[in-house]
């Protein structure tokens, strides 16, 4: 498949996709969505289930994603950022997820993801790569 380059508002693979995430229902204890960012399909796996989720979407799509079909690690790997704990109780069992950005991913964001995802880019500690590894 082909990207084209001028269209930034859907989602492909190693675009760096903005997202809001909420609960299902709302917790009342933290009712304001989460904001996080990645980069789709830099997993060492290949695409996650939400990343296939989120593939050829447009920006203000909103979805639903049921988590209690698989856990919550495997549903949300590329968003480490977002821990179980991110709501007040426990991990929900639906997300709200809405696009709210999106555009291709500066070569040097891939890399750094790629590296982080794997582990690490294999560098001695205190390397200046950027890789997040260390």
């Amino acid at each position: 498949m082909q990207m084209n380059q001028n269209d930034q508002s859907t989602v492909e693979a190693l675009h760096k996709v903005t997202l809001t995430i909420a609960p299902e229902p709302p917790d009342a204890d933290n009712a304001t969505p989460t904001t996080v960012t990645l980069i789709a399909g830099v997993g060492v796996d290949g695409l996650t289930p939400i990343e296939q989720e989120l593939i050829g979407r447009s920006v203000g799509d909103t979805l639903s994603v049921d988590l209690t079909s698989g856990c919550w690690e495997a549903v949300m790997a590329p968003i480490p950022s977002l821990p179980k704990t991110a709501w007040a109780h426990e991990a929900p069992q639906r997300i709200t997820v809405t696009i709210m950005a999106t555009q291709p991913a500066d070569p040097r964001e891939v890399i750094k993801e790629m590296a982080f995802s794997s582990g690490g880019c294999g560098c001695s500690d205190g390397c200046d790569c950027g890789c997040g590894g260390h």
